[in-house]
């Protein structure tokens, strides 16, 4: 194939164009975004809190001061897209067999345990990526594992 004064050889595209869909493939990827209120009307249930909520978790989330409720409608988010990137739902399971830590420098991490954890060994997943953001009325999570 010529465009111009550039050359492709078809058959190295095309096997470059298999490569990265297939790459492509072993990656799953899911938002999830959800109303700070909601969660923060949802904490005011102890039986929530409880299921939903991993003790580490609480803990972070009340160190956090007013920001309380972004915290944990963020990770909230951030179980949801990765039962949405699992493609499961919560049928197995529950919310606490996925915990969301944070490094030293503040990033979170999706801990995984469980059915969870047995789910994402038996794939072969290898790398889990999360990213959660809040703003004064939302909190969205993005989740790629690979």
């Amino acid at each position: 194939i010529g465009i111009g004064h550039l050359h492709y050889d078809f058959k190295e595209y095309k096997d470059a164009l298999y490569y990265w869909t297939k790459m492509l493939d072993l990656n799953e990827n899911a938002v999830a975004i959800i109303e700070i209120e909601r969660i923060a009307n949802a904490v005011k249930r102890p039986s929530f809190v409880h299921r939903v909520f991993t003790e580490r978790e609480q803990a972070y989330c009340k160190g956090r001061g007013k920001q309380q409720y972004a915290s944990m409608a963020g990770i909230y988010a951030a179980k949801e897209a990765f039962l949405k990137a699992l493609g499961t739902g919560l049928r197995y399971g529950s919310w606490q067999d996925i915990c969301v830590i944070h490094d030293e420098w503040g990033a979170p991490q999706l801990e995984c345990s469980g059915v969870f954890g047995q789910m994402v060994e038996e794939r072969n997943i290898t790398k889990i990526r999360l990213s959660i953001s809040h703003c004064h009325a939302y909190a969205v999570a993005n989740v790629v594992m690979m």
